[in-house]
């Protein structure tokens, strides 16, 4: 049973830190926002946490949401 329950404990954590390796090697070769999109879109539910998780907490990926949201107001404006 130890071992049953290790195993799991164990691939979850490794979809977690493909998630977060993903995110961490995007982020280094420069990533548009429709990749991360399809990207997320394309993880398994344990992947897009750590995926998440690291975009969530770069600073670089939230001032280009934030100028994509604001383009996206002055349009909607108008």
């Amino acid at each position: 049973m130890k071992k049953i329950i290790l195993g799991i404990i164990t691939i979850v954590v490794v979809l977690f830190l493909y998630g977060v390796y993903t995110a961490k090697s995007q982020l280094s070769n420069g990533v548009s926002l429709f990749q991360v999109a399809v990207t997320y879109q394309s993880m398994n539910p344990v992947s897009q946490y750590g995926y998440r998780w690291v975009m969530r907490n770069d600073s670089g990926m939230l001032g280009a949401v934030q100028k994509m949201n604001e383009s996206y107001e002055k349009l909607k404006s108008e």
